[in-house]
């Protein structure tokens, strides 16, 4: 992903797949539903949870890159959520 810039649609299209192929599309009609409704915000507090409850290991790059969108505002559930799946990912790569 490096420099480029990553839109917040480049974002739910991304979570959308995640959880499509990899949560078997448990919650995905909700993120599908939030970003066609242009619910950004809660797009990304849905795909955030639905990671966390489907233990699904989002990319290190998107992850970063959502906590910096400025949808996910500082303190909400997609922040708090979106740093502890971070912190996970990095802490497994250290290891």
């Amino acid at each position: 992903m490096g420099a480029r810039s990553i839109t917040i649609d480049d974002l739910l299209k991304y979570y959308l797949k995640l959880l499509t192929i990899e949560g078997c599309g448990k919650w995905s009609d909700e993120l599908r539903d939030a970003y066609e409704a242009g619910e950004y915000a809660a797009g990304l507090i849905i795909a955030m949870a639905a990671c966390q409850n489907q233990n699904l290991k989002p990319d290190r790059s998107m992850l970063r890159a959502t906590l910096a969108s400025p949808w996910c505002e500082q303190g909400s559930d997609a922040d708090v959520i979106g740093h502890e799946l971070l912190q996970k990912a990095e802490a497994h790569v250290a290891s």
